[in-house]
């Protein structure tokens, strides 16, 4: 039997998401600045809280390192530690700021490579491993 499950996390657009944990945790970006994770098999948020100057537009989760990628329409794209089902929001640390609104992220599977773009259409490579950015 299927199960379908409907829950009201915020009053505002949730723009994007994240698997933490496969089929429970889930991390949502939202219009409100937030950044939410919520436990779909208790239909509860076990973290909410704002992580940006604007809406948070992408999200993007890197299993192997434990690391929440959050892009935002503040032009910035940050990085958090994920550990036991939160954020540890002492761990905040800028990745750059672009001088447009970030709209998505993507990394490569061996996490090296991080490409974001942007509203004005833009994309940008950067290398993880010493965040430079790839011309």
């Amino acid at each position: 039997m299927d199960v379908s499950r409907s829950f009201k996390v915020c009053d505002l657009t949730l723009s994007s998401l994240a698997e933490l944990k496969s089929n429970e945790l889930y991390a949502l970006g939202s219009w409100d600045n937030n950044l939410y994770i919520f436990n779909m098999n208790y239909g509860t948020k076990v973290f909410g809280e704002s992580l940006h100057d604007d809406a948070i537009s992408s999200i993007l989760f890197d299993k192997h390192k434990s690391i929440l990628y959050t892009g935002s329409w503040d032009c910035s794209v940050k990085s958090w530690s994920y550990k036991g089902g939160s954020i540890d929001t002492t761990t905040e640390e800028p990745i750059f700021e672009s001088t447009a609104q970030i709209s998505c992220l993507h990394m490569s599977s061996d996490g090296n490579l991080l490409l974001y773009g942007d509203i004005e259409g833009n994309i940008q490579l950067m290398d993880m491993r010493d965040r430079d950015i790839i011309t």
